[in-house]
């Protein structure tokens, strides 16, 4: 990855924050949560496991399974056992969910970039 999708993955994890006061849960924002986390994390080079994904949202480990899944459906997300340890899987993001991510951090900054100037 470079050093600007990095950078944009980043500014998407901040914004978060921001999404969820704005919606205020109105909308779900489970798999948002889900496709920001893991590409973040794979982007890192530390994909996360079900687990790991569980412990770092705070929604329900049956509601993160159920998006997950409609995730999976739509080719954004991937499970790849783990290297080193057979039991685990990581969640991997596609190249499409990865561009769709960096796309809305392009326009994320760009909207940003806008209303400084």
């Amino acid at each position: 990855m470079t050093k600007d999708v990095d950078q944009l993955v980043e500014l998407l994890v901040e914004a978060k924050q921001v999404w969820r006061d704005i919606c205020h849960e109105e909308l779900s924002v489970i798999p948002t949560d889900i496709l920001l986390s893991v590409v973040h994390r794979y982007v890192k080079g530390a994909p996360l496991s079900m687990k790991q994904l569980v412990a770092e949202l705070p929604h329900s480990e049956a509601g993160i399974k159920q998006h997950l899944r409609k995730l999976e459906e739509k080719d954004l997300i991937m499970r790849h056992p783990c290297e080193h340890d057979g039991r685990v899987v990581r969640l991997i993001p596609s190249s499409r969910s990865i561009e769709v991510v960096v796309q809305a951090g392009q326009d994320i900054s760009n909207l940003l970039a806008s209303s400084t100037s």
